[in-house]
């Protein structure tokens, strides 16, 4: 929203007197409202002549700037806002319009909420989603009260001061995660969780991987690096074979404070959150909600014996999963890995069987209704065009009777449930609109 300085005090301004109200204005970056020697990206356009001309700085008493209780916004800003009425979870937007006549309101657009790495490396276990465009339902009236300054390493240049180099790094991507996730907003900490084990996860000659076999993790160690492929040599059989780099699920970093396990249950509880928060792609997040569990088992596997299965990060591991197995209601996984904290005498797996069986049901009578709704849409649907057919036979009816007999009456045949399949199957408009009709019954009942 651009703002005219010249419009807001009712006065025309000349050429030589738009360089006097330069100490008026001040300067100030794009995010956050700091104070830089950048120009923001909001010009305010002062009119000089009658001709508008664009001045690269904020009046300080103009409505596109404020401070709220030691925060300074600016139109342009992006702030950190609660998603829905409770505070959590949080998200990031910018801010359009600031509310005149004292309302306390503004205008804000809110950022993608999917999450987009840091750097040029891909993200290793969250799903690789393209921005959506913006829609304008994501332009909304928030009370200013409630906007959040972004944290201090947020801006551009304390990501630059990083020096990737040094094992220190890792540590402190995954500490800025968890400040993220512990404020609410895992749309932003989860760049900061892959960054953490991009760095931690470097491929090379005598290094143990997890790669992917037929859909599992298994534990393998690199023998040689070709430029797409590397000679490995799996720790469980011996057996030596050449796979490709995309089959590789992380490296393994080994350390006593076991960086990649918990990194990866932060990642999991982020990816959790984010299939709420992200509905259309709610699956995606769930499914890597579920390699990022697997993950952290395998590498506990890997780093202590069948005795030690029972730490608190392969217990944690197992919870996370079930509740990512029974959102996507696959519930005979969600059951093992329940039954498996029941074996190892955890309370908490005779609780999630209970919550499992509950879902499970909910989830069958909400399937009931749907199919019942289809049914009645396609026997609606058939029933018509039977009718249509039945009024263009009704003269070849009447030319051929030679009797009293009357015609049979309208809407007395019922179609059998093959004749109804059969008749459906024929017609690709009937099984577009079944398609469609299941489509909006299952929106509806979410």
């Amino acid at each position: 929203m651009i703002v005219s300085y010249a419009a807001a005090h009712k006065k025309i301004l000349s050429f030589e007197t738009v360089f006097e109200f330069r100490d008026n204005f001040q300067l100030t970056d794009d995010i956050g409202g700091r104070s830089s020697s950048r120009f923001p990206p909001f010009a305010v356009f002062i009119s000089c002549w009658d001709v508008w001309l664009p001045v690269s700085f904020h009046p300080t008493d103009s409505v596109s700037s404020m401070t709220i209780d030691d925060k300074h916004f600016h139109v342009g800003s992006i702030a950190r806002v609660p998603r829905t009425k409770n505070d959590k979870p949080l998200g990031k937007a910018t801010i359009a319009t600031f509310h005149e006549e004292g309302e306390g309101t503004v205008t804000i657009l809110w950022e993608s909420t999917v999450p987009q790495p840091l750097s040029s490396t891909s993200f290793l276990v969250t799903p690789k989603l393209q921005r959506r465009p913006l829609q304008e339902d994501e332009e909304t009236t928030m009370e200013l009260s409630r906007l959040c300054s972004l944290l201090d390493f947020e801006y551009d240049d304390e990501l630059q001061k990083i020096d990737d180099s040094t094992n220190d790094a890792i540590e402190t991507y995954k500490d800025r995660g968890d400040q993220l996730l512990r404020i609410g907003d895992p749309t932003s900490a989860i760049p900061y969780y892959e960054l953490a084990l991009t760095r931690s996860s470097v491929v090379s000659v005598g290094a143990s991987i997890l790669c992917s076999v037929q859909g599992y993790p298994k534990v393998a160690e690199i023998d040689c690096i070709e430029e797409d492929t590397l000679d490995v040599t799996f720790v469980d059989s011996g057996e030596d074979k050449t796979i490709s780099r995309s089959d590789i699920l992380i490296c393994i970093y080994e350390n006593k404070e076991l960086w990649q396990e918990r990194i990866l249950l932060n990642l999991t509880r982020c990816l959790l959150q984010q299939a709420d928060i992200d509905p259309s792609n709610r699956a995606k997040y769930l499914k890597a909600a579920v390699l990022a569990c697997t993950l952290v088992l395998s590498l506990q596997s890997f780093h202590h014996d069948d005795s030690e299965k029972s730490s608190d990060i392969h217990l944690t591991a197992i919870q996370l999963r079930v509740k990512a197995y029974m959102s996507l209601s696959k519930w005979p996984h969600a059951i093992a890995d329940a039954k498996r904290l029941t074996k190892l005498g955890l309370s908490q797996g005779r609780k999630l069987l209970d919550s499992i069986e509950r879902e499970k049901k909910y989830q069958e009578k909400r399937d009931k209704k749907l199919v019942k709704a289809i049914t009645q849409l396609i026997a609606t649907a058939t029933s018509e065009s039977v009718s249509g057919h039945d009024d263009d036979d009704d003269d070849d009816y009447d030319a051929g009777r030679t009797d009293n007999t009357s015609k049979p009456a309208l809407g007395t045949r019922t179609l059998s449930s093959n004749e109804t399949t059969s008749f459906v199957l024929s017609s690709p408009f009937l099984i577009i609109f079944a398609l469609a009709a299941a489509y909006i019954v299952q929106q509806a009942m979410r």
